[in-house]
Formats: structure tokens, sequence, C-alpha cells
């Protein structure tokens, strides 16, 4: 388990999976995260989840937690490339706590994980064009453009980041996103 300020990652629990759903609940979250505030996640998707955990399969979802107040958000990482070290990663936080870091902390420790303890060379995303709040926390961490694409009538924005982009940032971010103890 990592430790951040202000957010710690930790393993995907049962009990998680009541707040995911009340997240994917949220207009303004499914707006940024799908580009329609009237779209949410299939009914069952909670269920499918939970099986997934039962049975062992969500190594690479984390629980985003405020030690004070618990699960904020999560984070995960998909579409992963065994021969390019590369994978896709995804975040989600409950809209109570948009603007406070916490994003910006999680996605730090997510990549750290990837970088460091997965060994990826490459991690990469998608982002609405609109999510202008997204768009500068990934800049802010590295992240360059390397693509737009069109789909159903929505722009996104292809970001990545490298080993070596992430290297740069490690040595700025340490001191913020991690106690002395577990940098």
């Amino acid at each position: 388990m990592r430790v951040a300020a202000p957010v710690r990652l930790r393993r995907v629990r049962l009990n998680d999976v009541r707040q995911f759903e009340r997240w994917w609940q949220e207009p303004e979250g499914n707006y940024y995260d799908m580009g329609d505030r009237n779209v949410s996640l299939p009914s069952g998707y909670g269920d499918q989840i939970r099986r997934a955990i039962l049975t062992g399969k969500t190594q690479t979802w984390f629980t985003v937690e405020r030690p004070s107040v618990g699960a904020v958000g999560y984070v995960l990482y998909r579409n992963i490339d065994p021969q390019e070290l590369s994978a896709e990663i995804g975040i989600r936080l409950g809209q109570d706590y948009w603007g406070k870091g916490y994003g910006t902390a999680a996605t730090f420790l997510l990549l750290h994980h990837l970088f460091v303890e997965e060994g990826m060379r490459r991690v990469w995303l998608q982002v609405a064009e609109f999510n202008e709040r997204a768009l500068r926390m990934y800049r802010k961490l590295a992240f360059a453009e390397i693509a737009t694409e069109a789909e159903d009538g929505l722009n996104w924005i292809q970001m990545e980041i490298d080993r070596e982009g992430f290297r740069k940032i490690l040595e700025h971010y340490r001191d913020t996103y991690f106690s002395s103890d577990n940098s």
C-alpha cells in the first residue's frame, strides 16, 4: 500500500463496490467519463465487479482512499500489452472529491506502481477534449498528447507518458506524494 498526501491506494474490496455504484450514478461524473450525463454503466456491472473481486480478478483496480474519509474514488489499469509493456489507465472520483488534488495524487501513485513495481515502459489514456480539469492534471503529470479521435460526436484525446517522463516527475513530486518511510 502506497501512502500519498492526501490519499493512498489499496486493493479493491467487496464493500467498495456499493460506493462505486453510487458514483456511477452521478450525471456529471458520467459526462466527464463517457461524454453523456444520461448514460450510466450497464445494470449488473457492480455484480460483475463483485464476482471479479471474489475470484481474484481485480488485481489491476485500486481504491483511492483518504484515511480520514474512506474511499473517494478508484483507479485502474487495463489493455495491458505484455510485449510492449504498456497499459491504459482510468480514474473515477466521487463528485464530492473533485478539485482537492486527490486525482493527481492517485494518478501519480498508480503511475509509480506501473513504472516502478510492474516495469511498464508506457502508460496511456483517453480523455474527452472538453474535460479541461483532467487535461490540466494529466499535463501536470507529464502526459503528452499523441492523437485525437472522434467517436460518437465527441473528440477523445489520447495521451501517454513513458518511463523516462515518469522518472522526471518522480524527482519533482517524490516528497509531495510519498511520506519519507515509503519512498
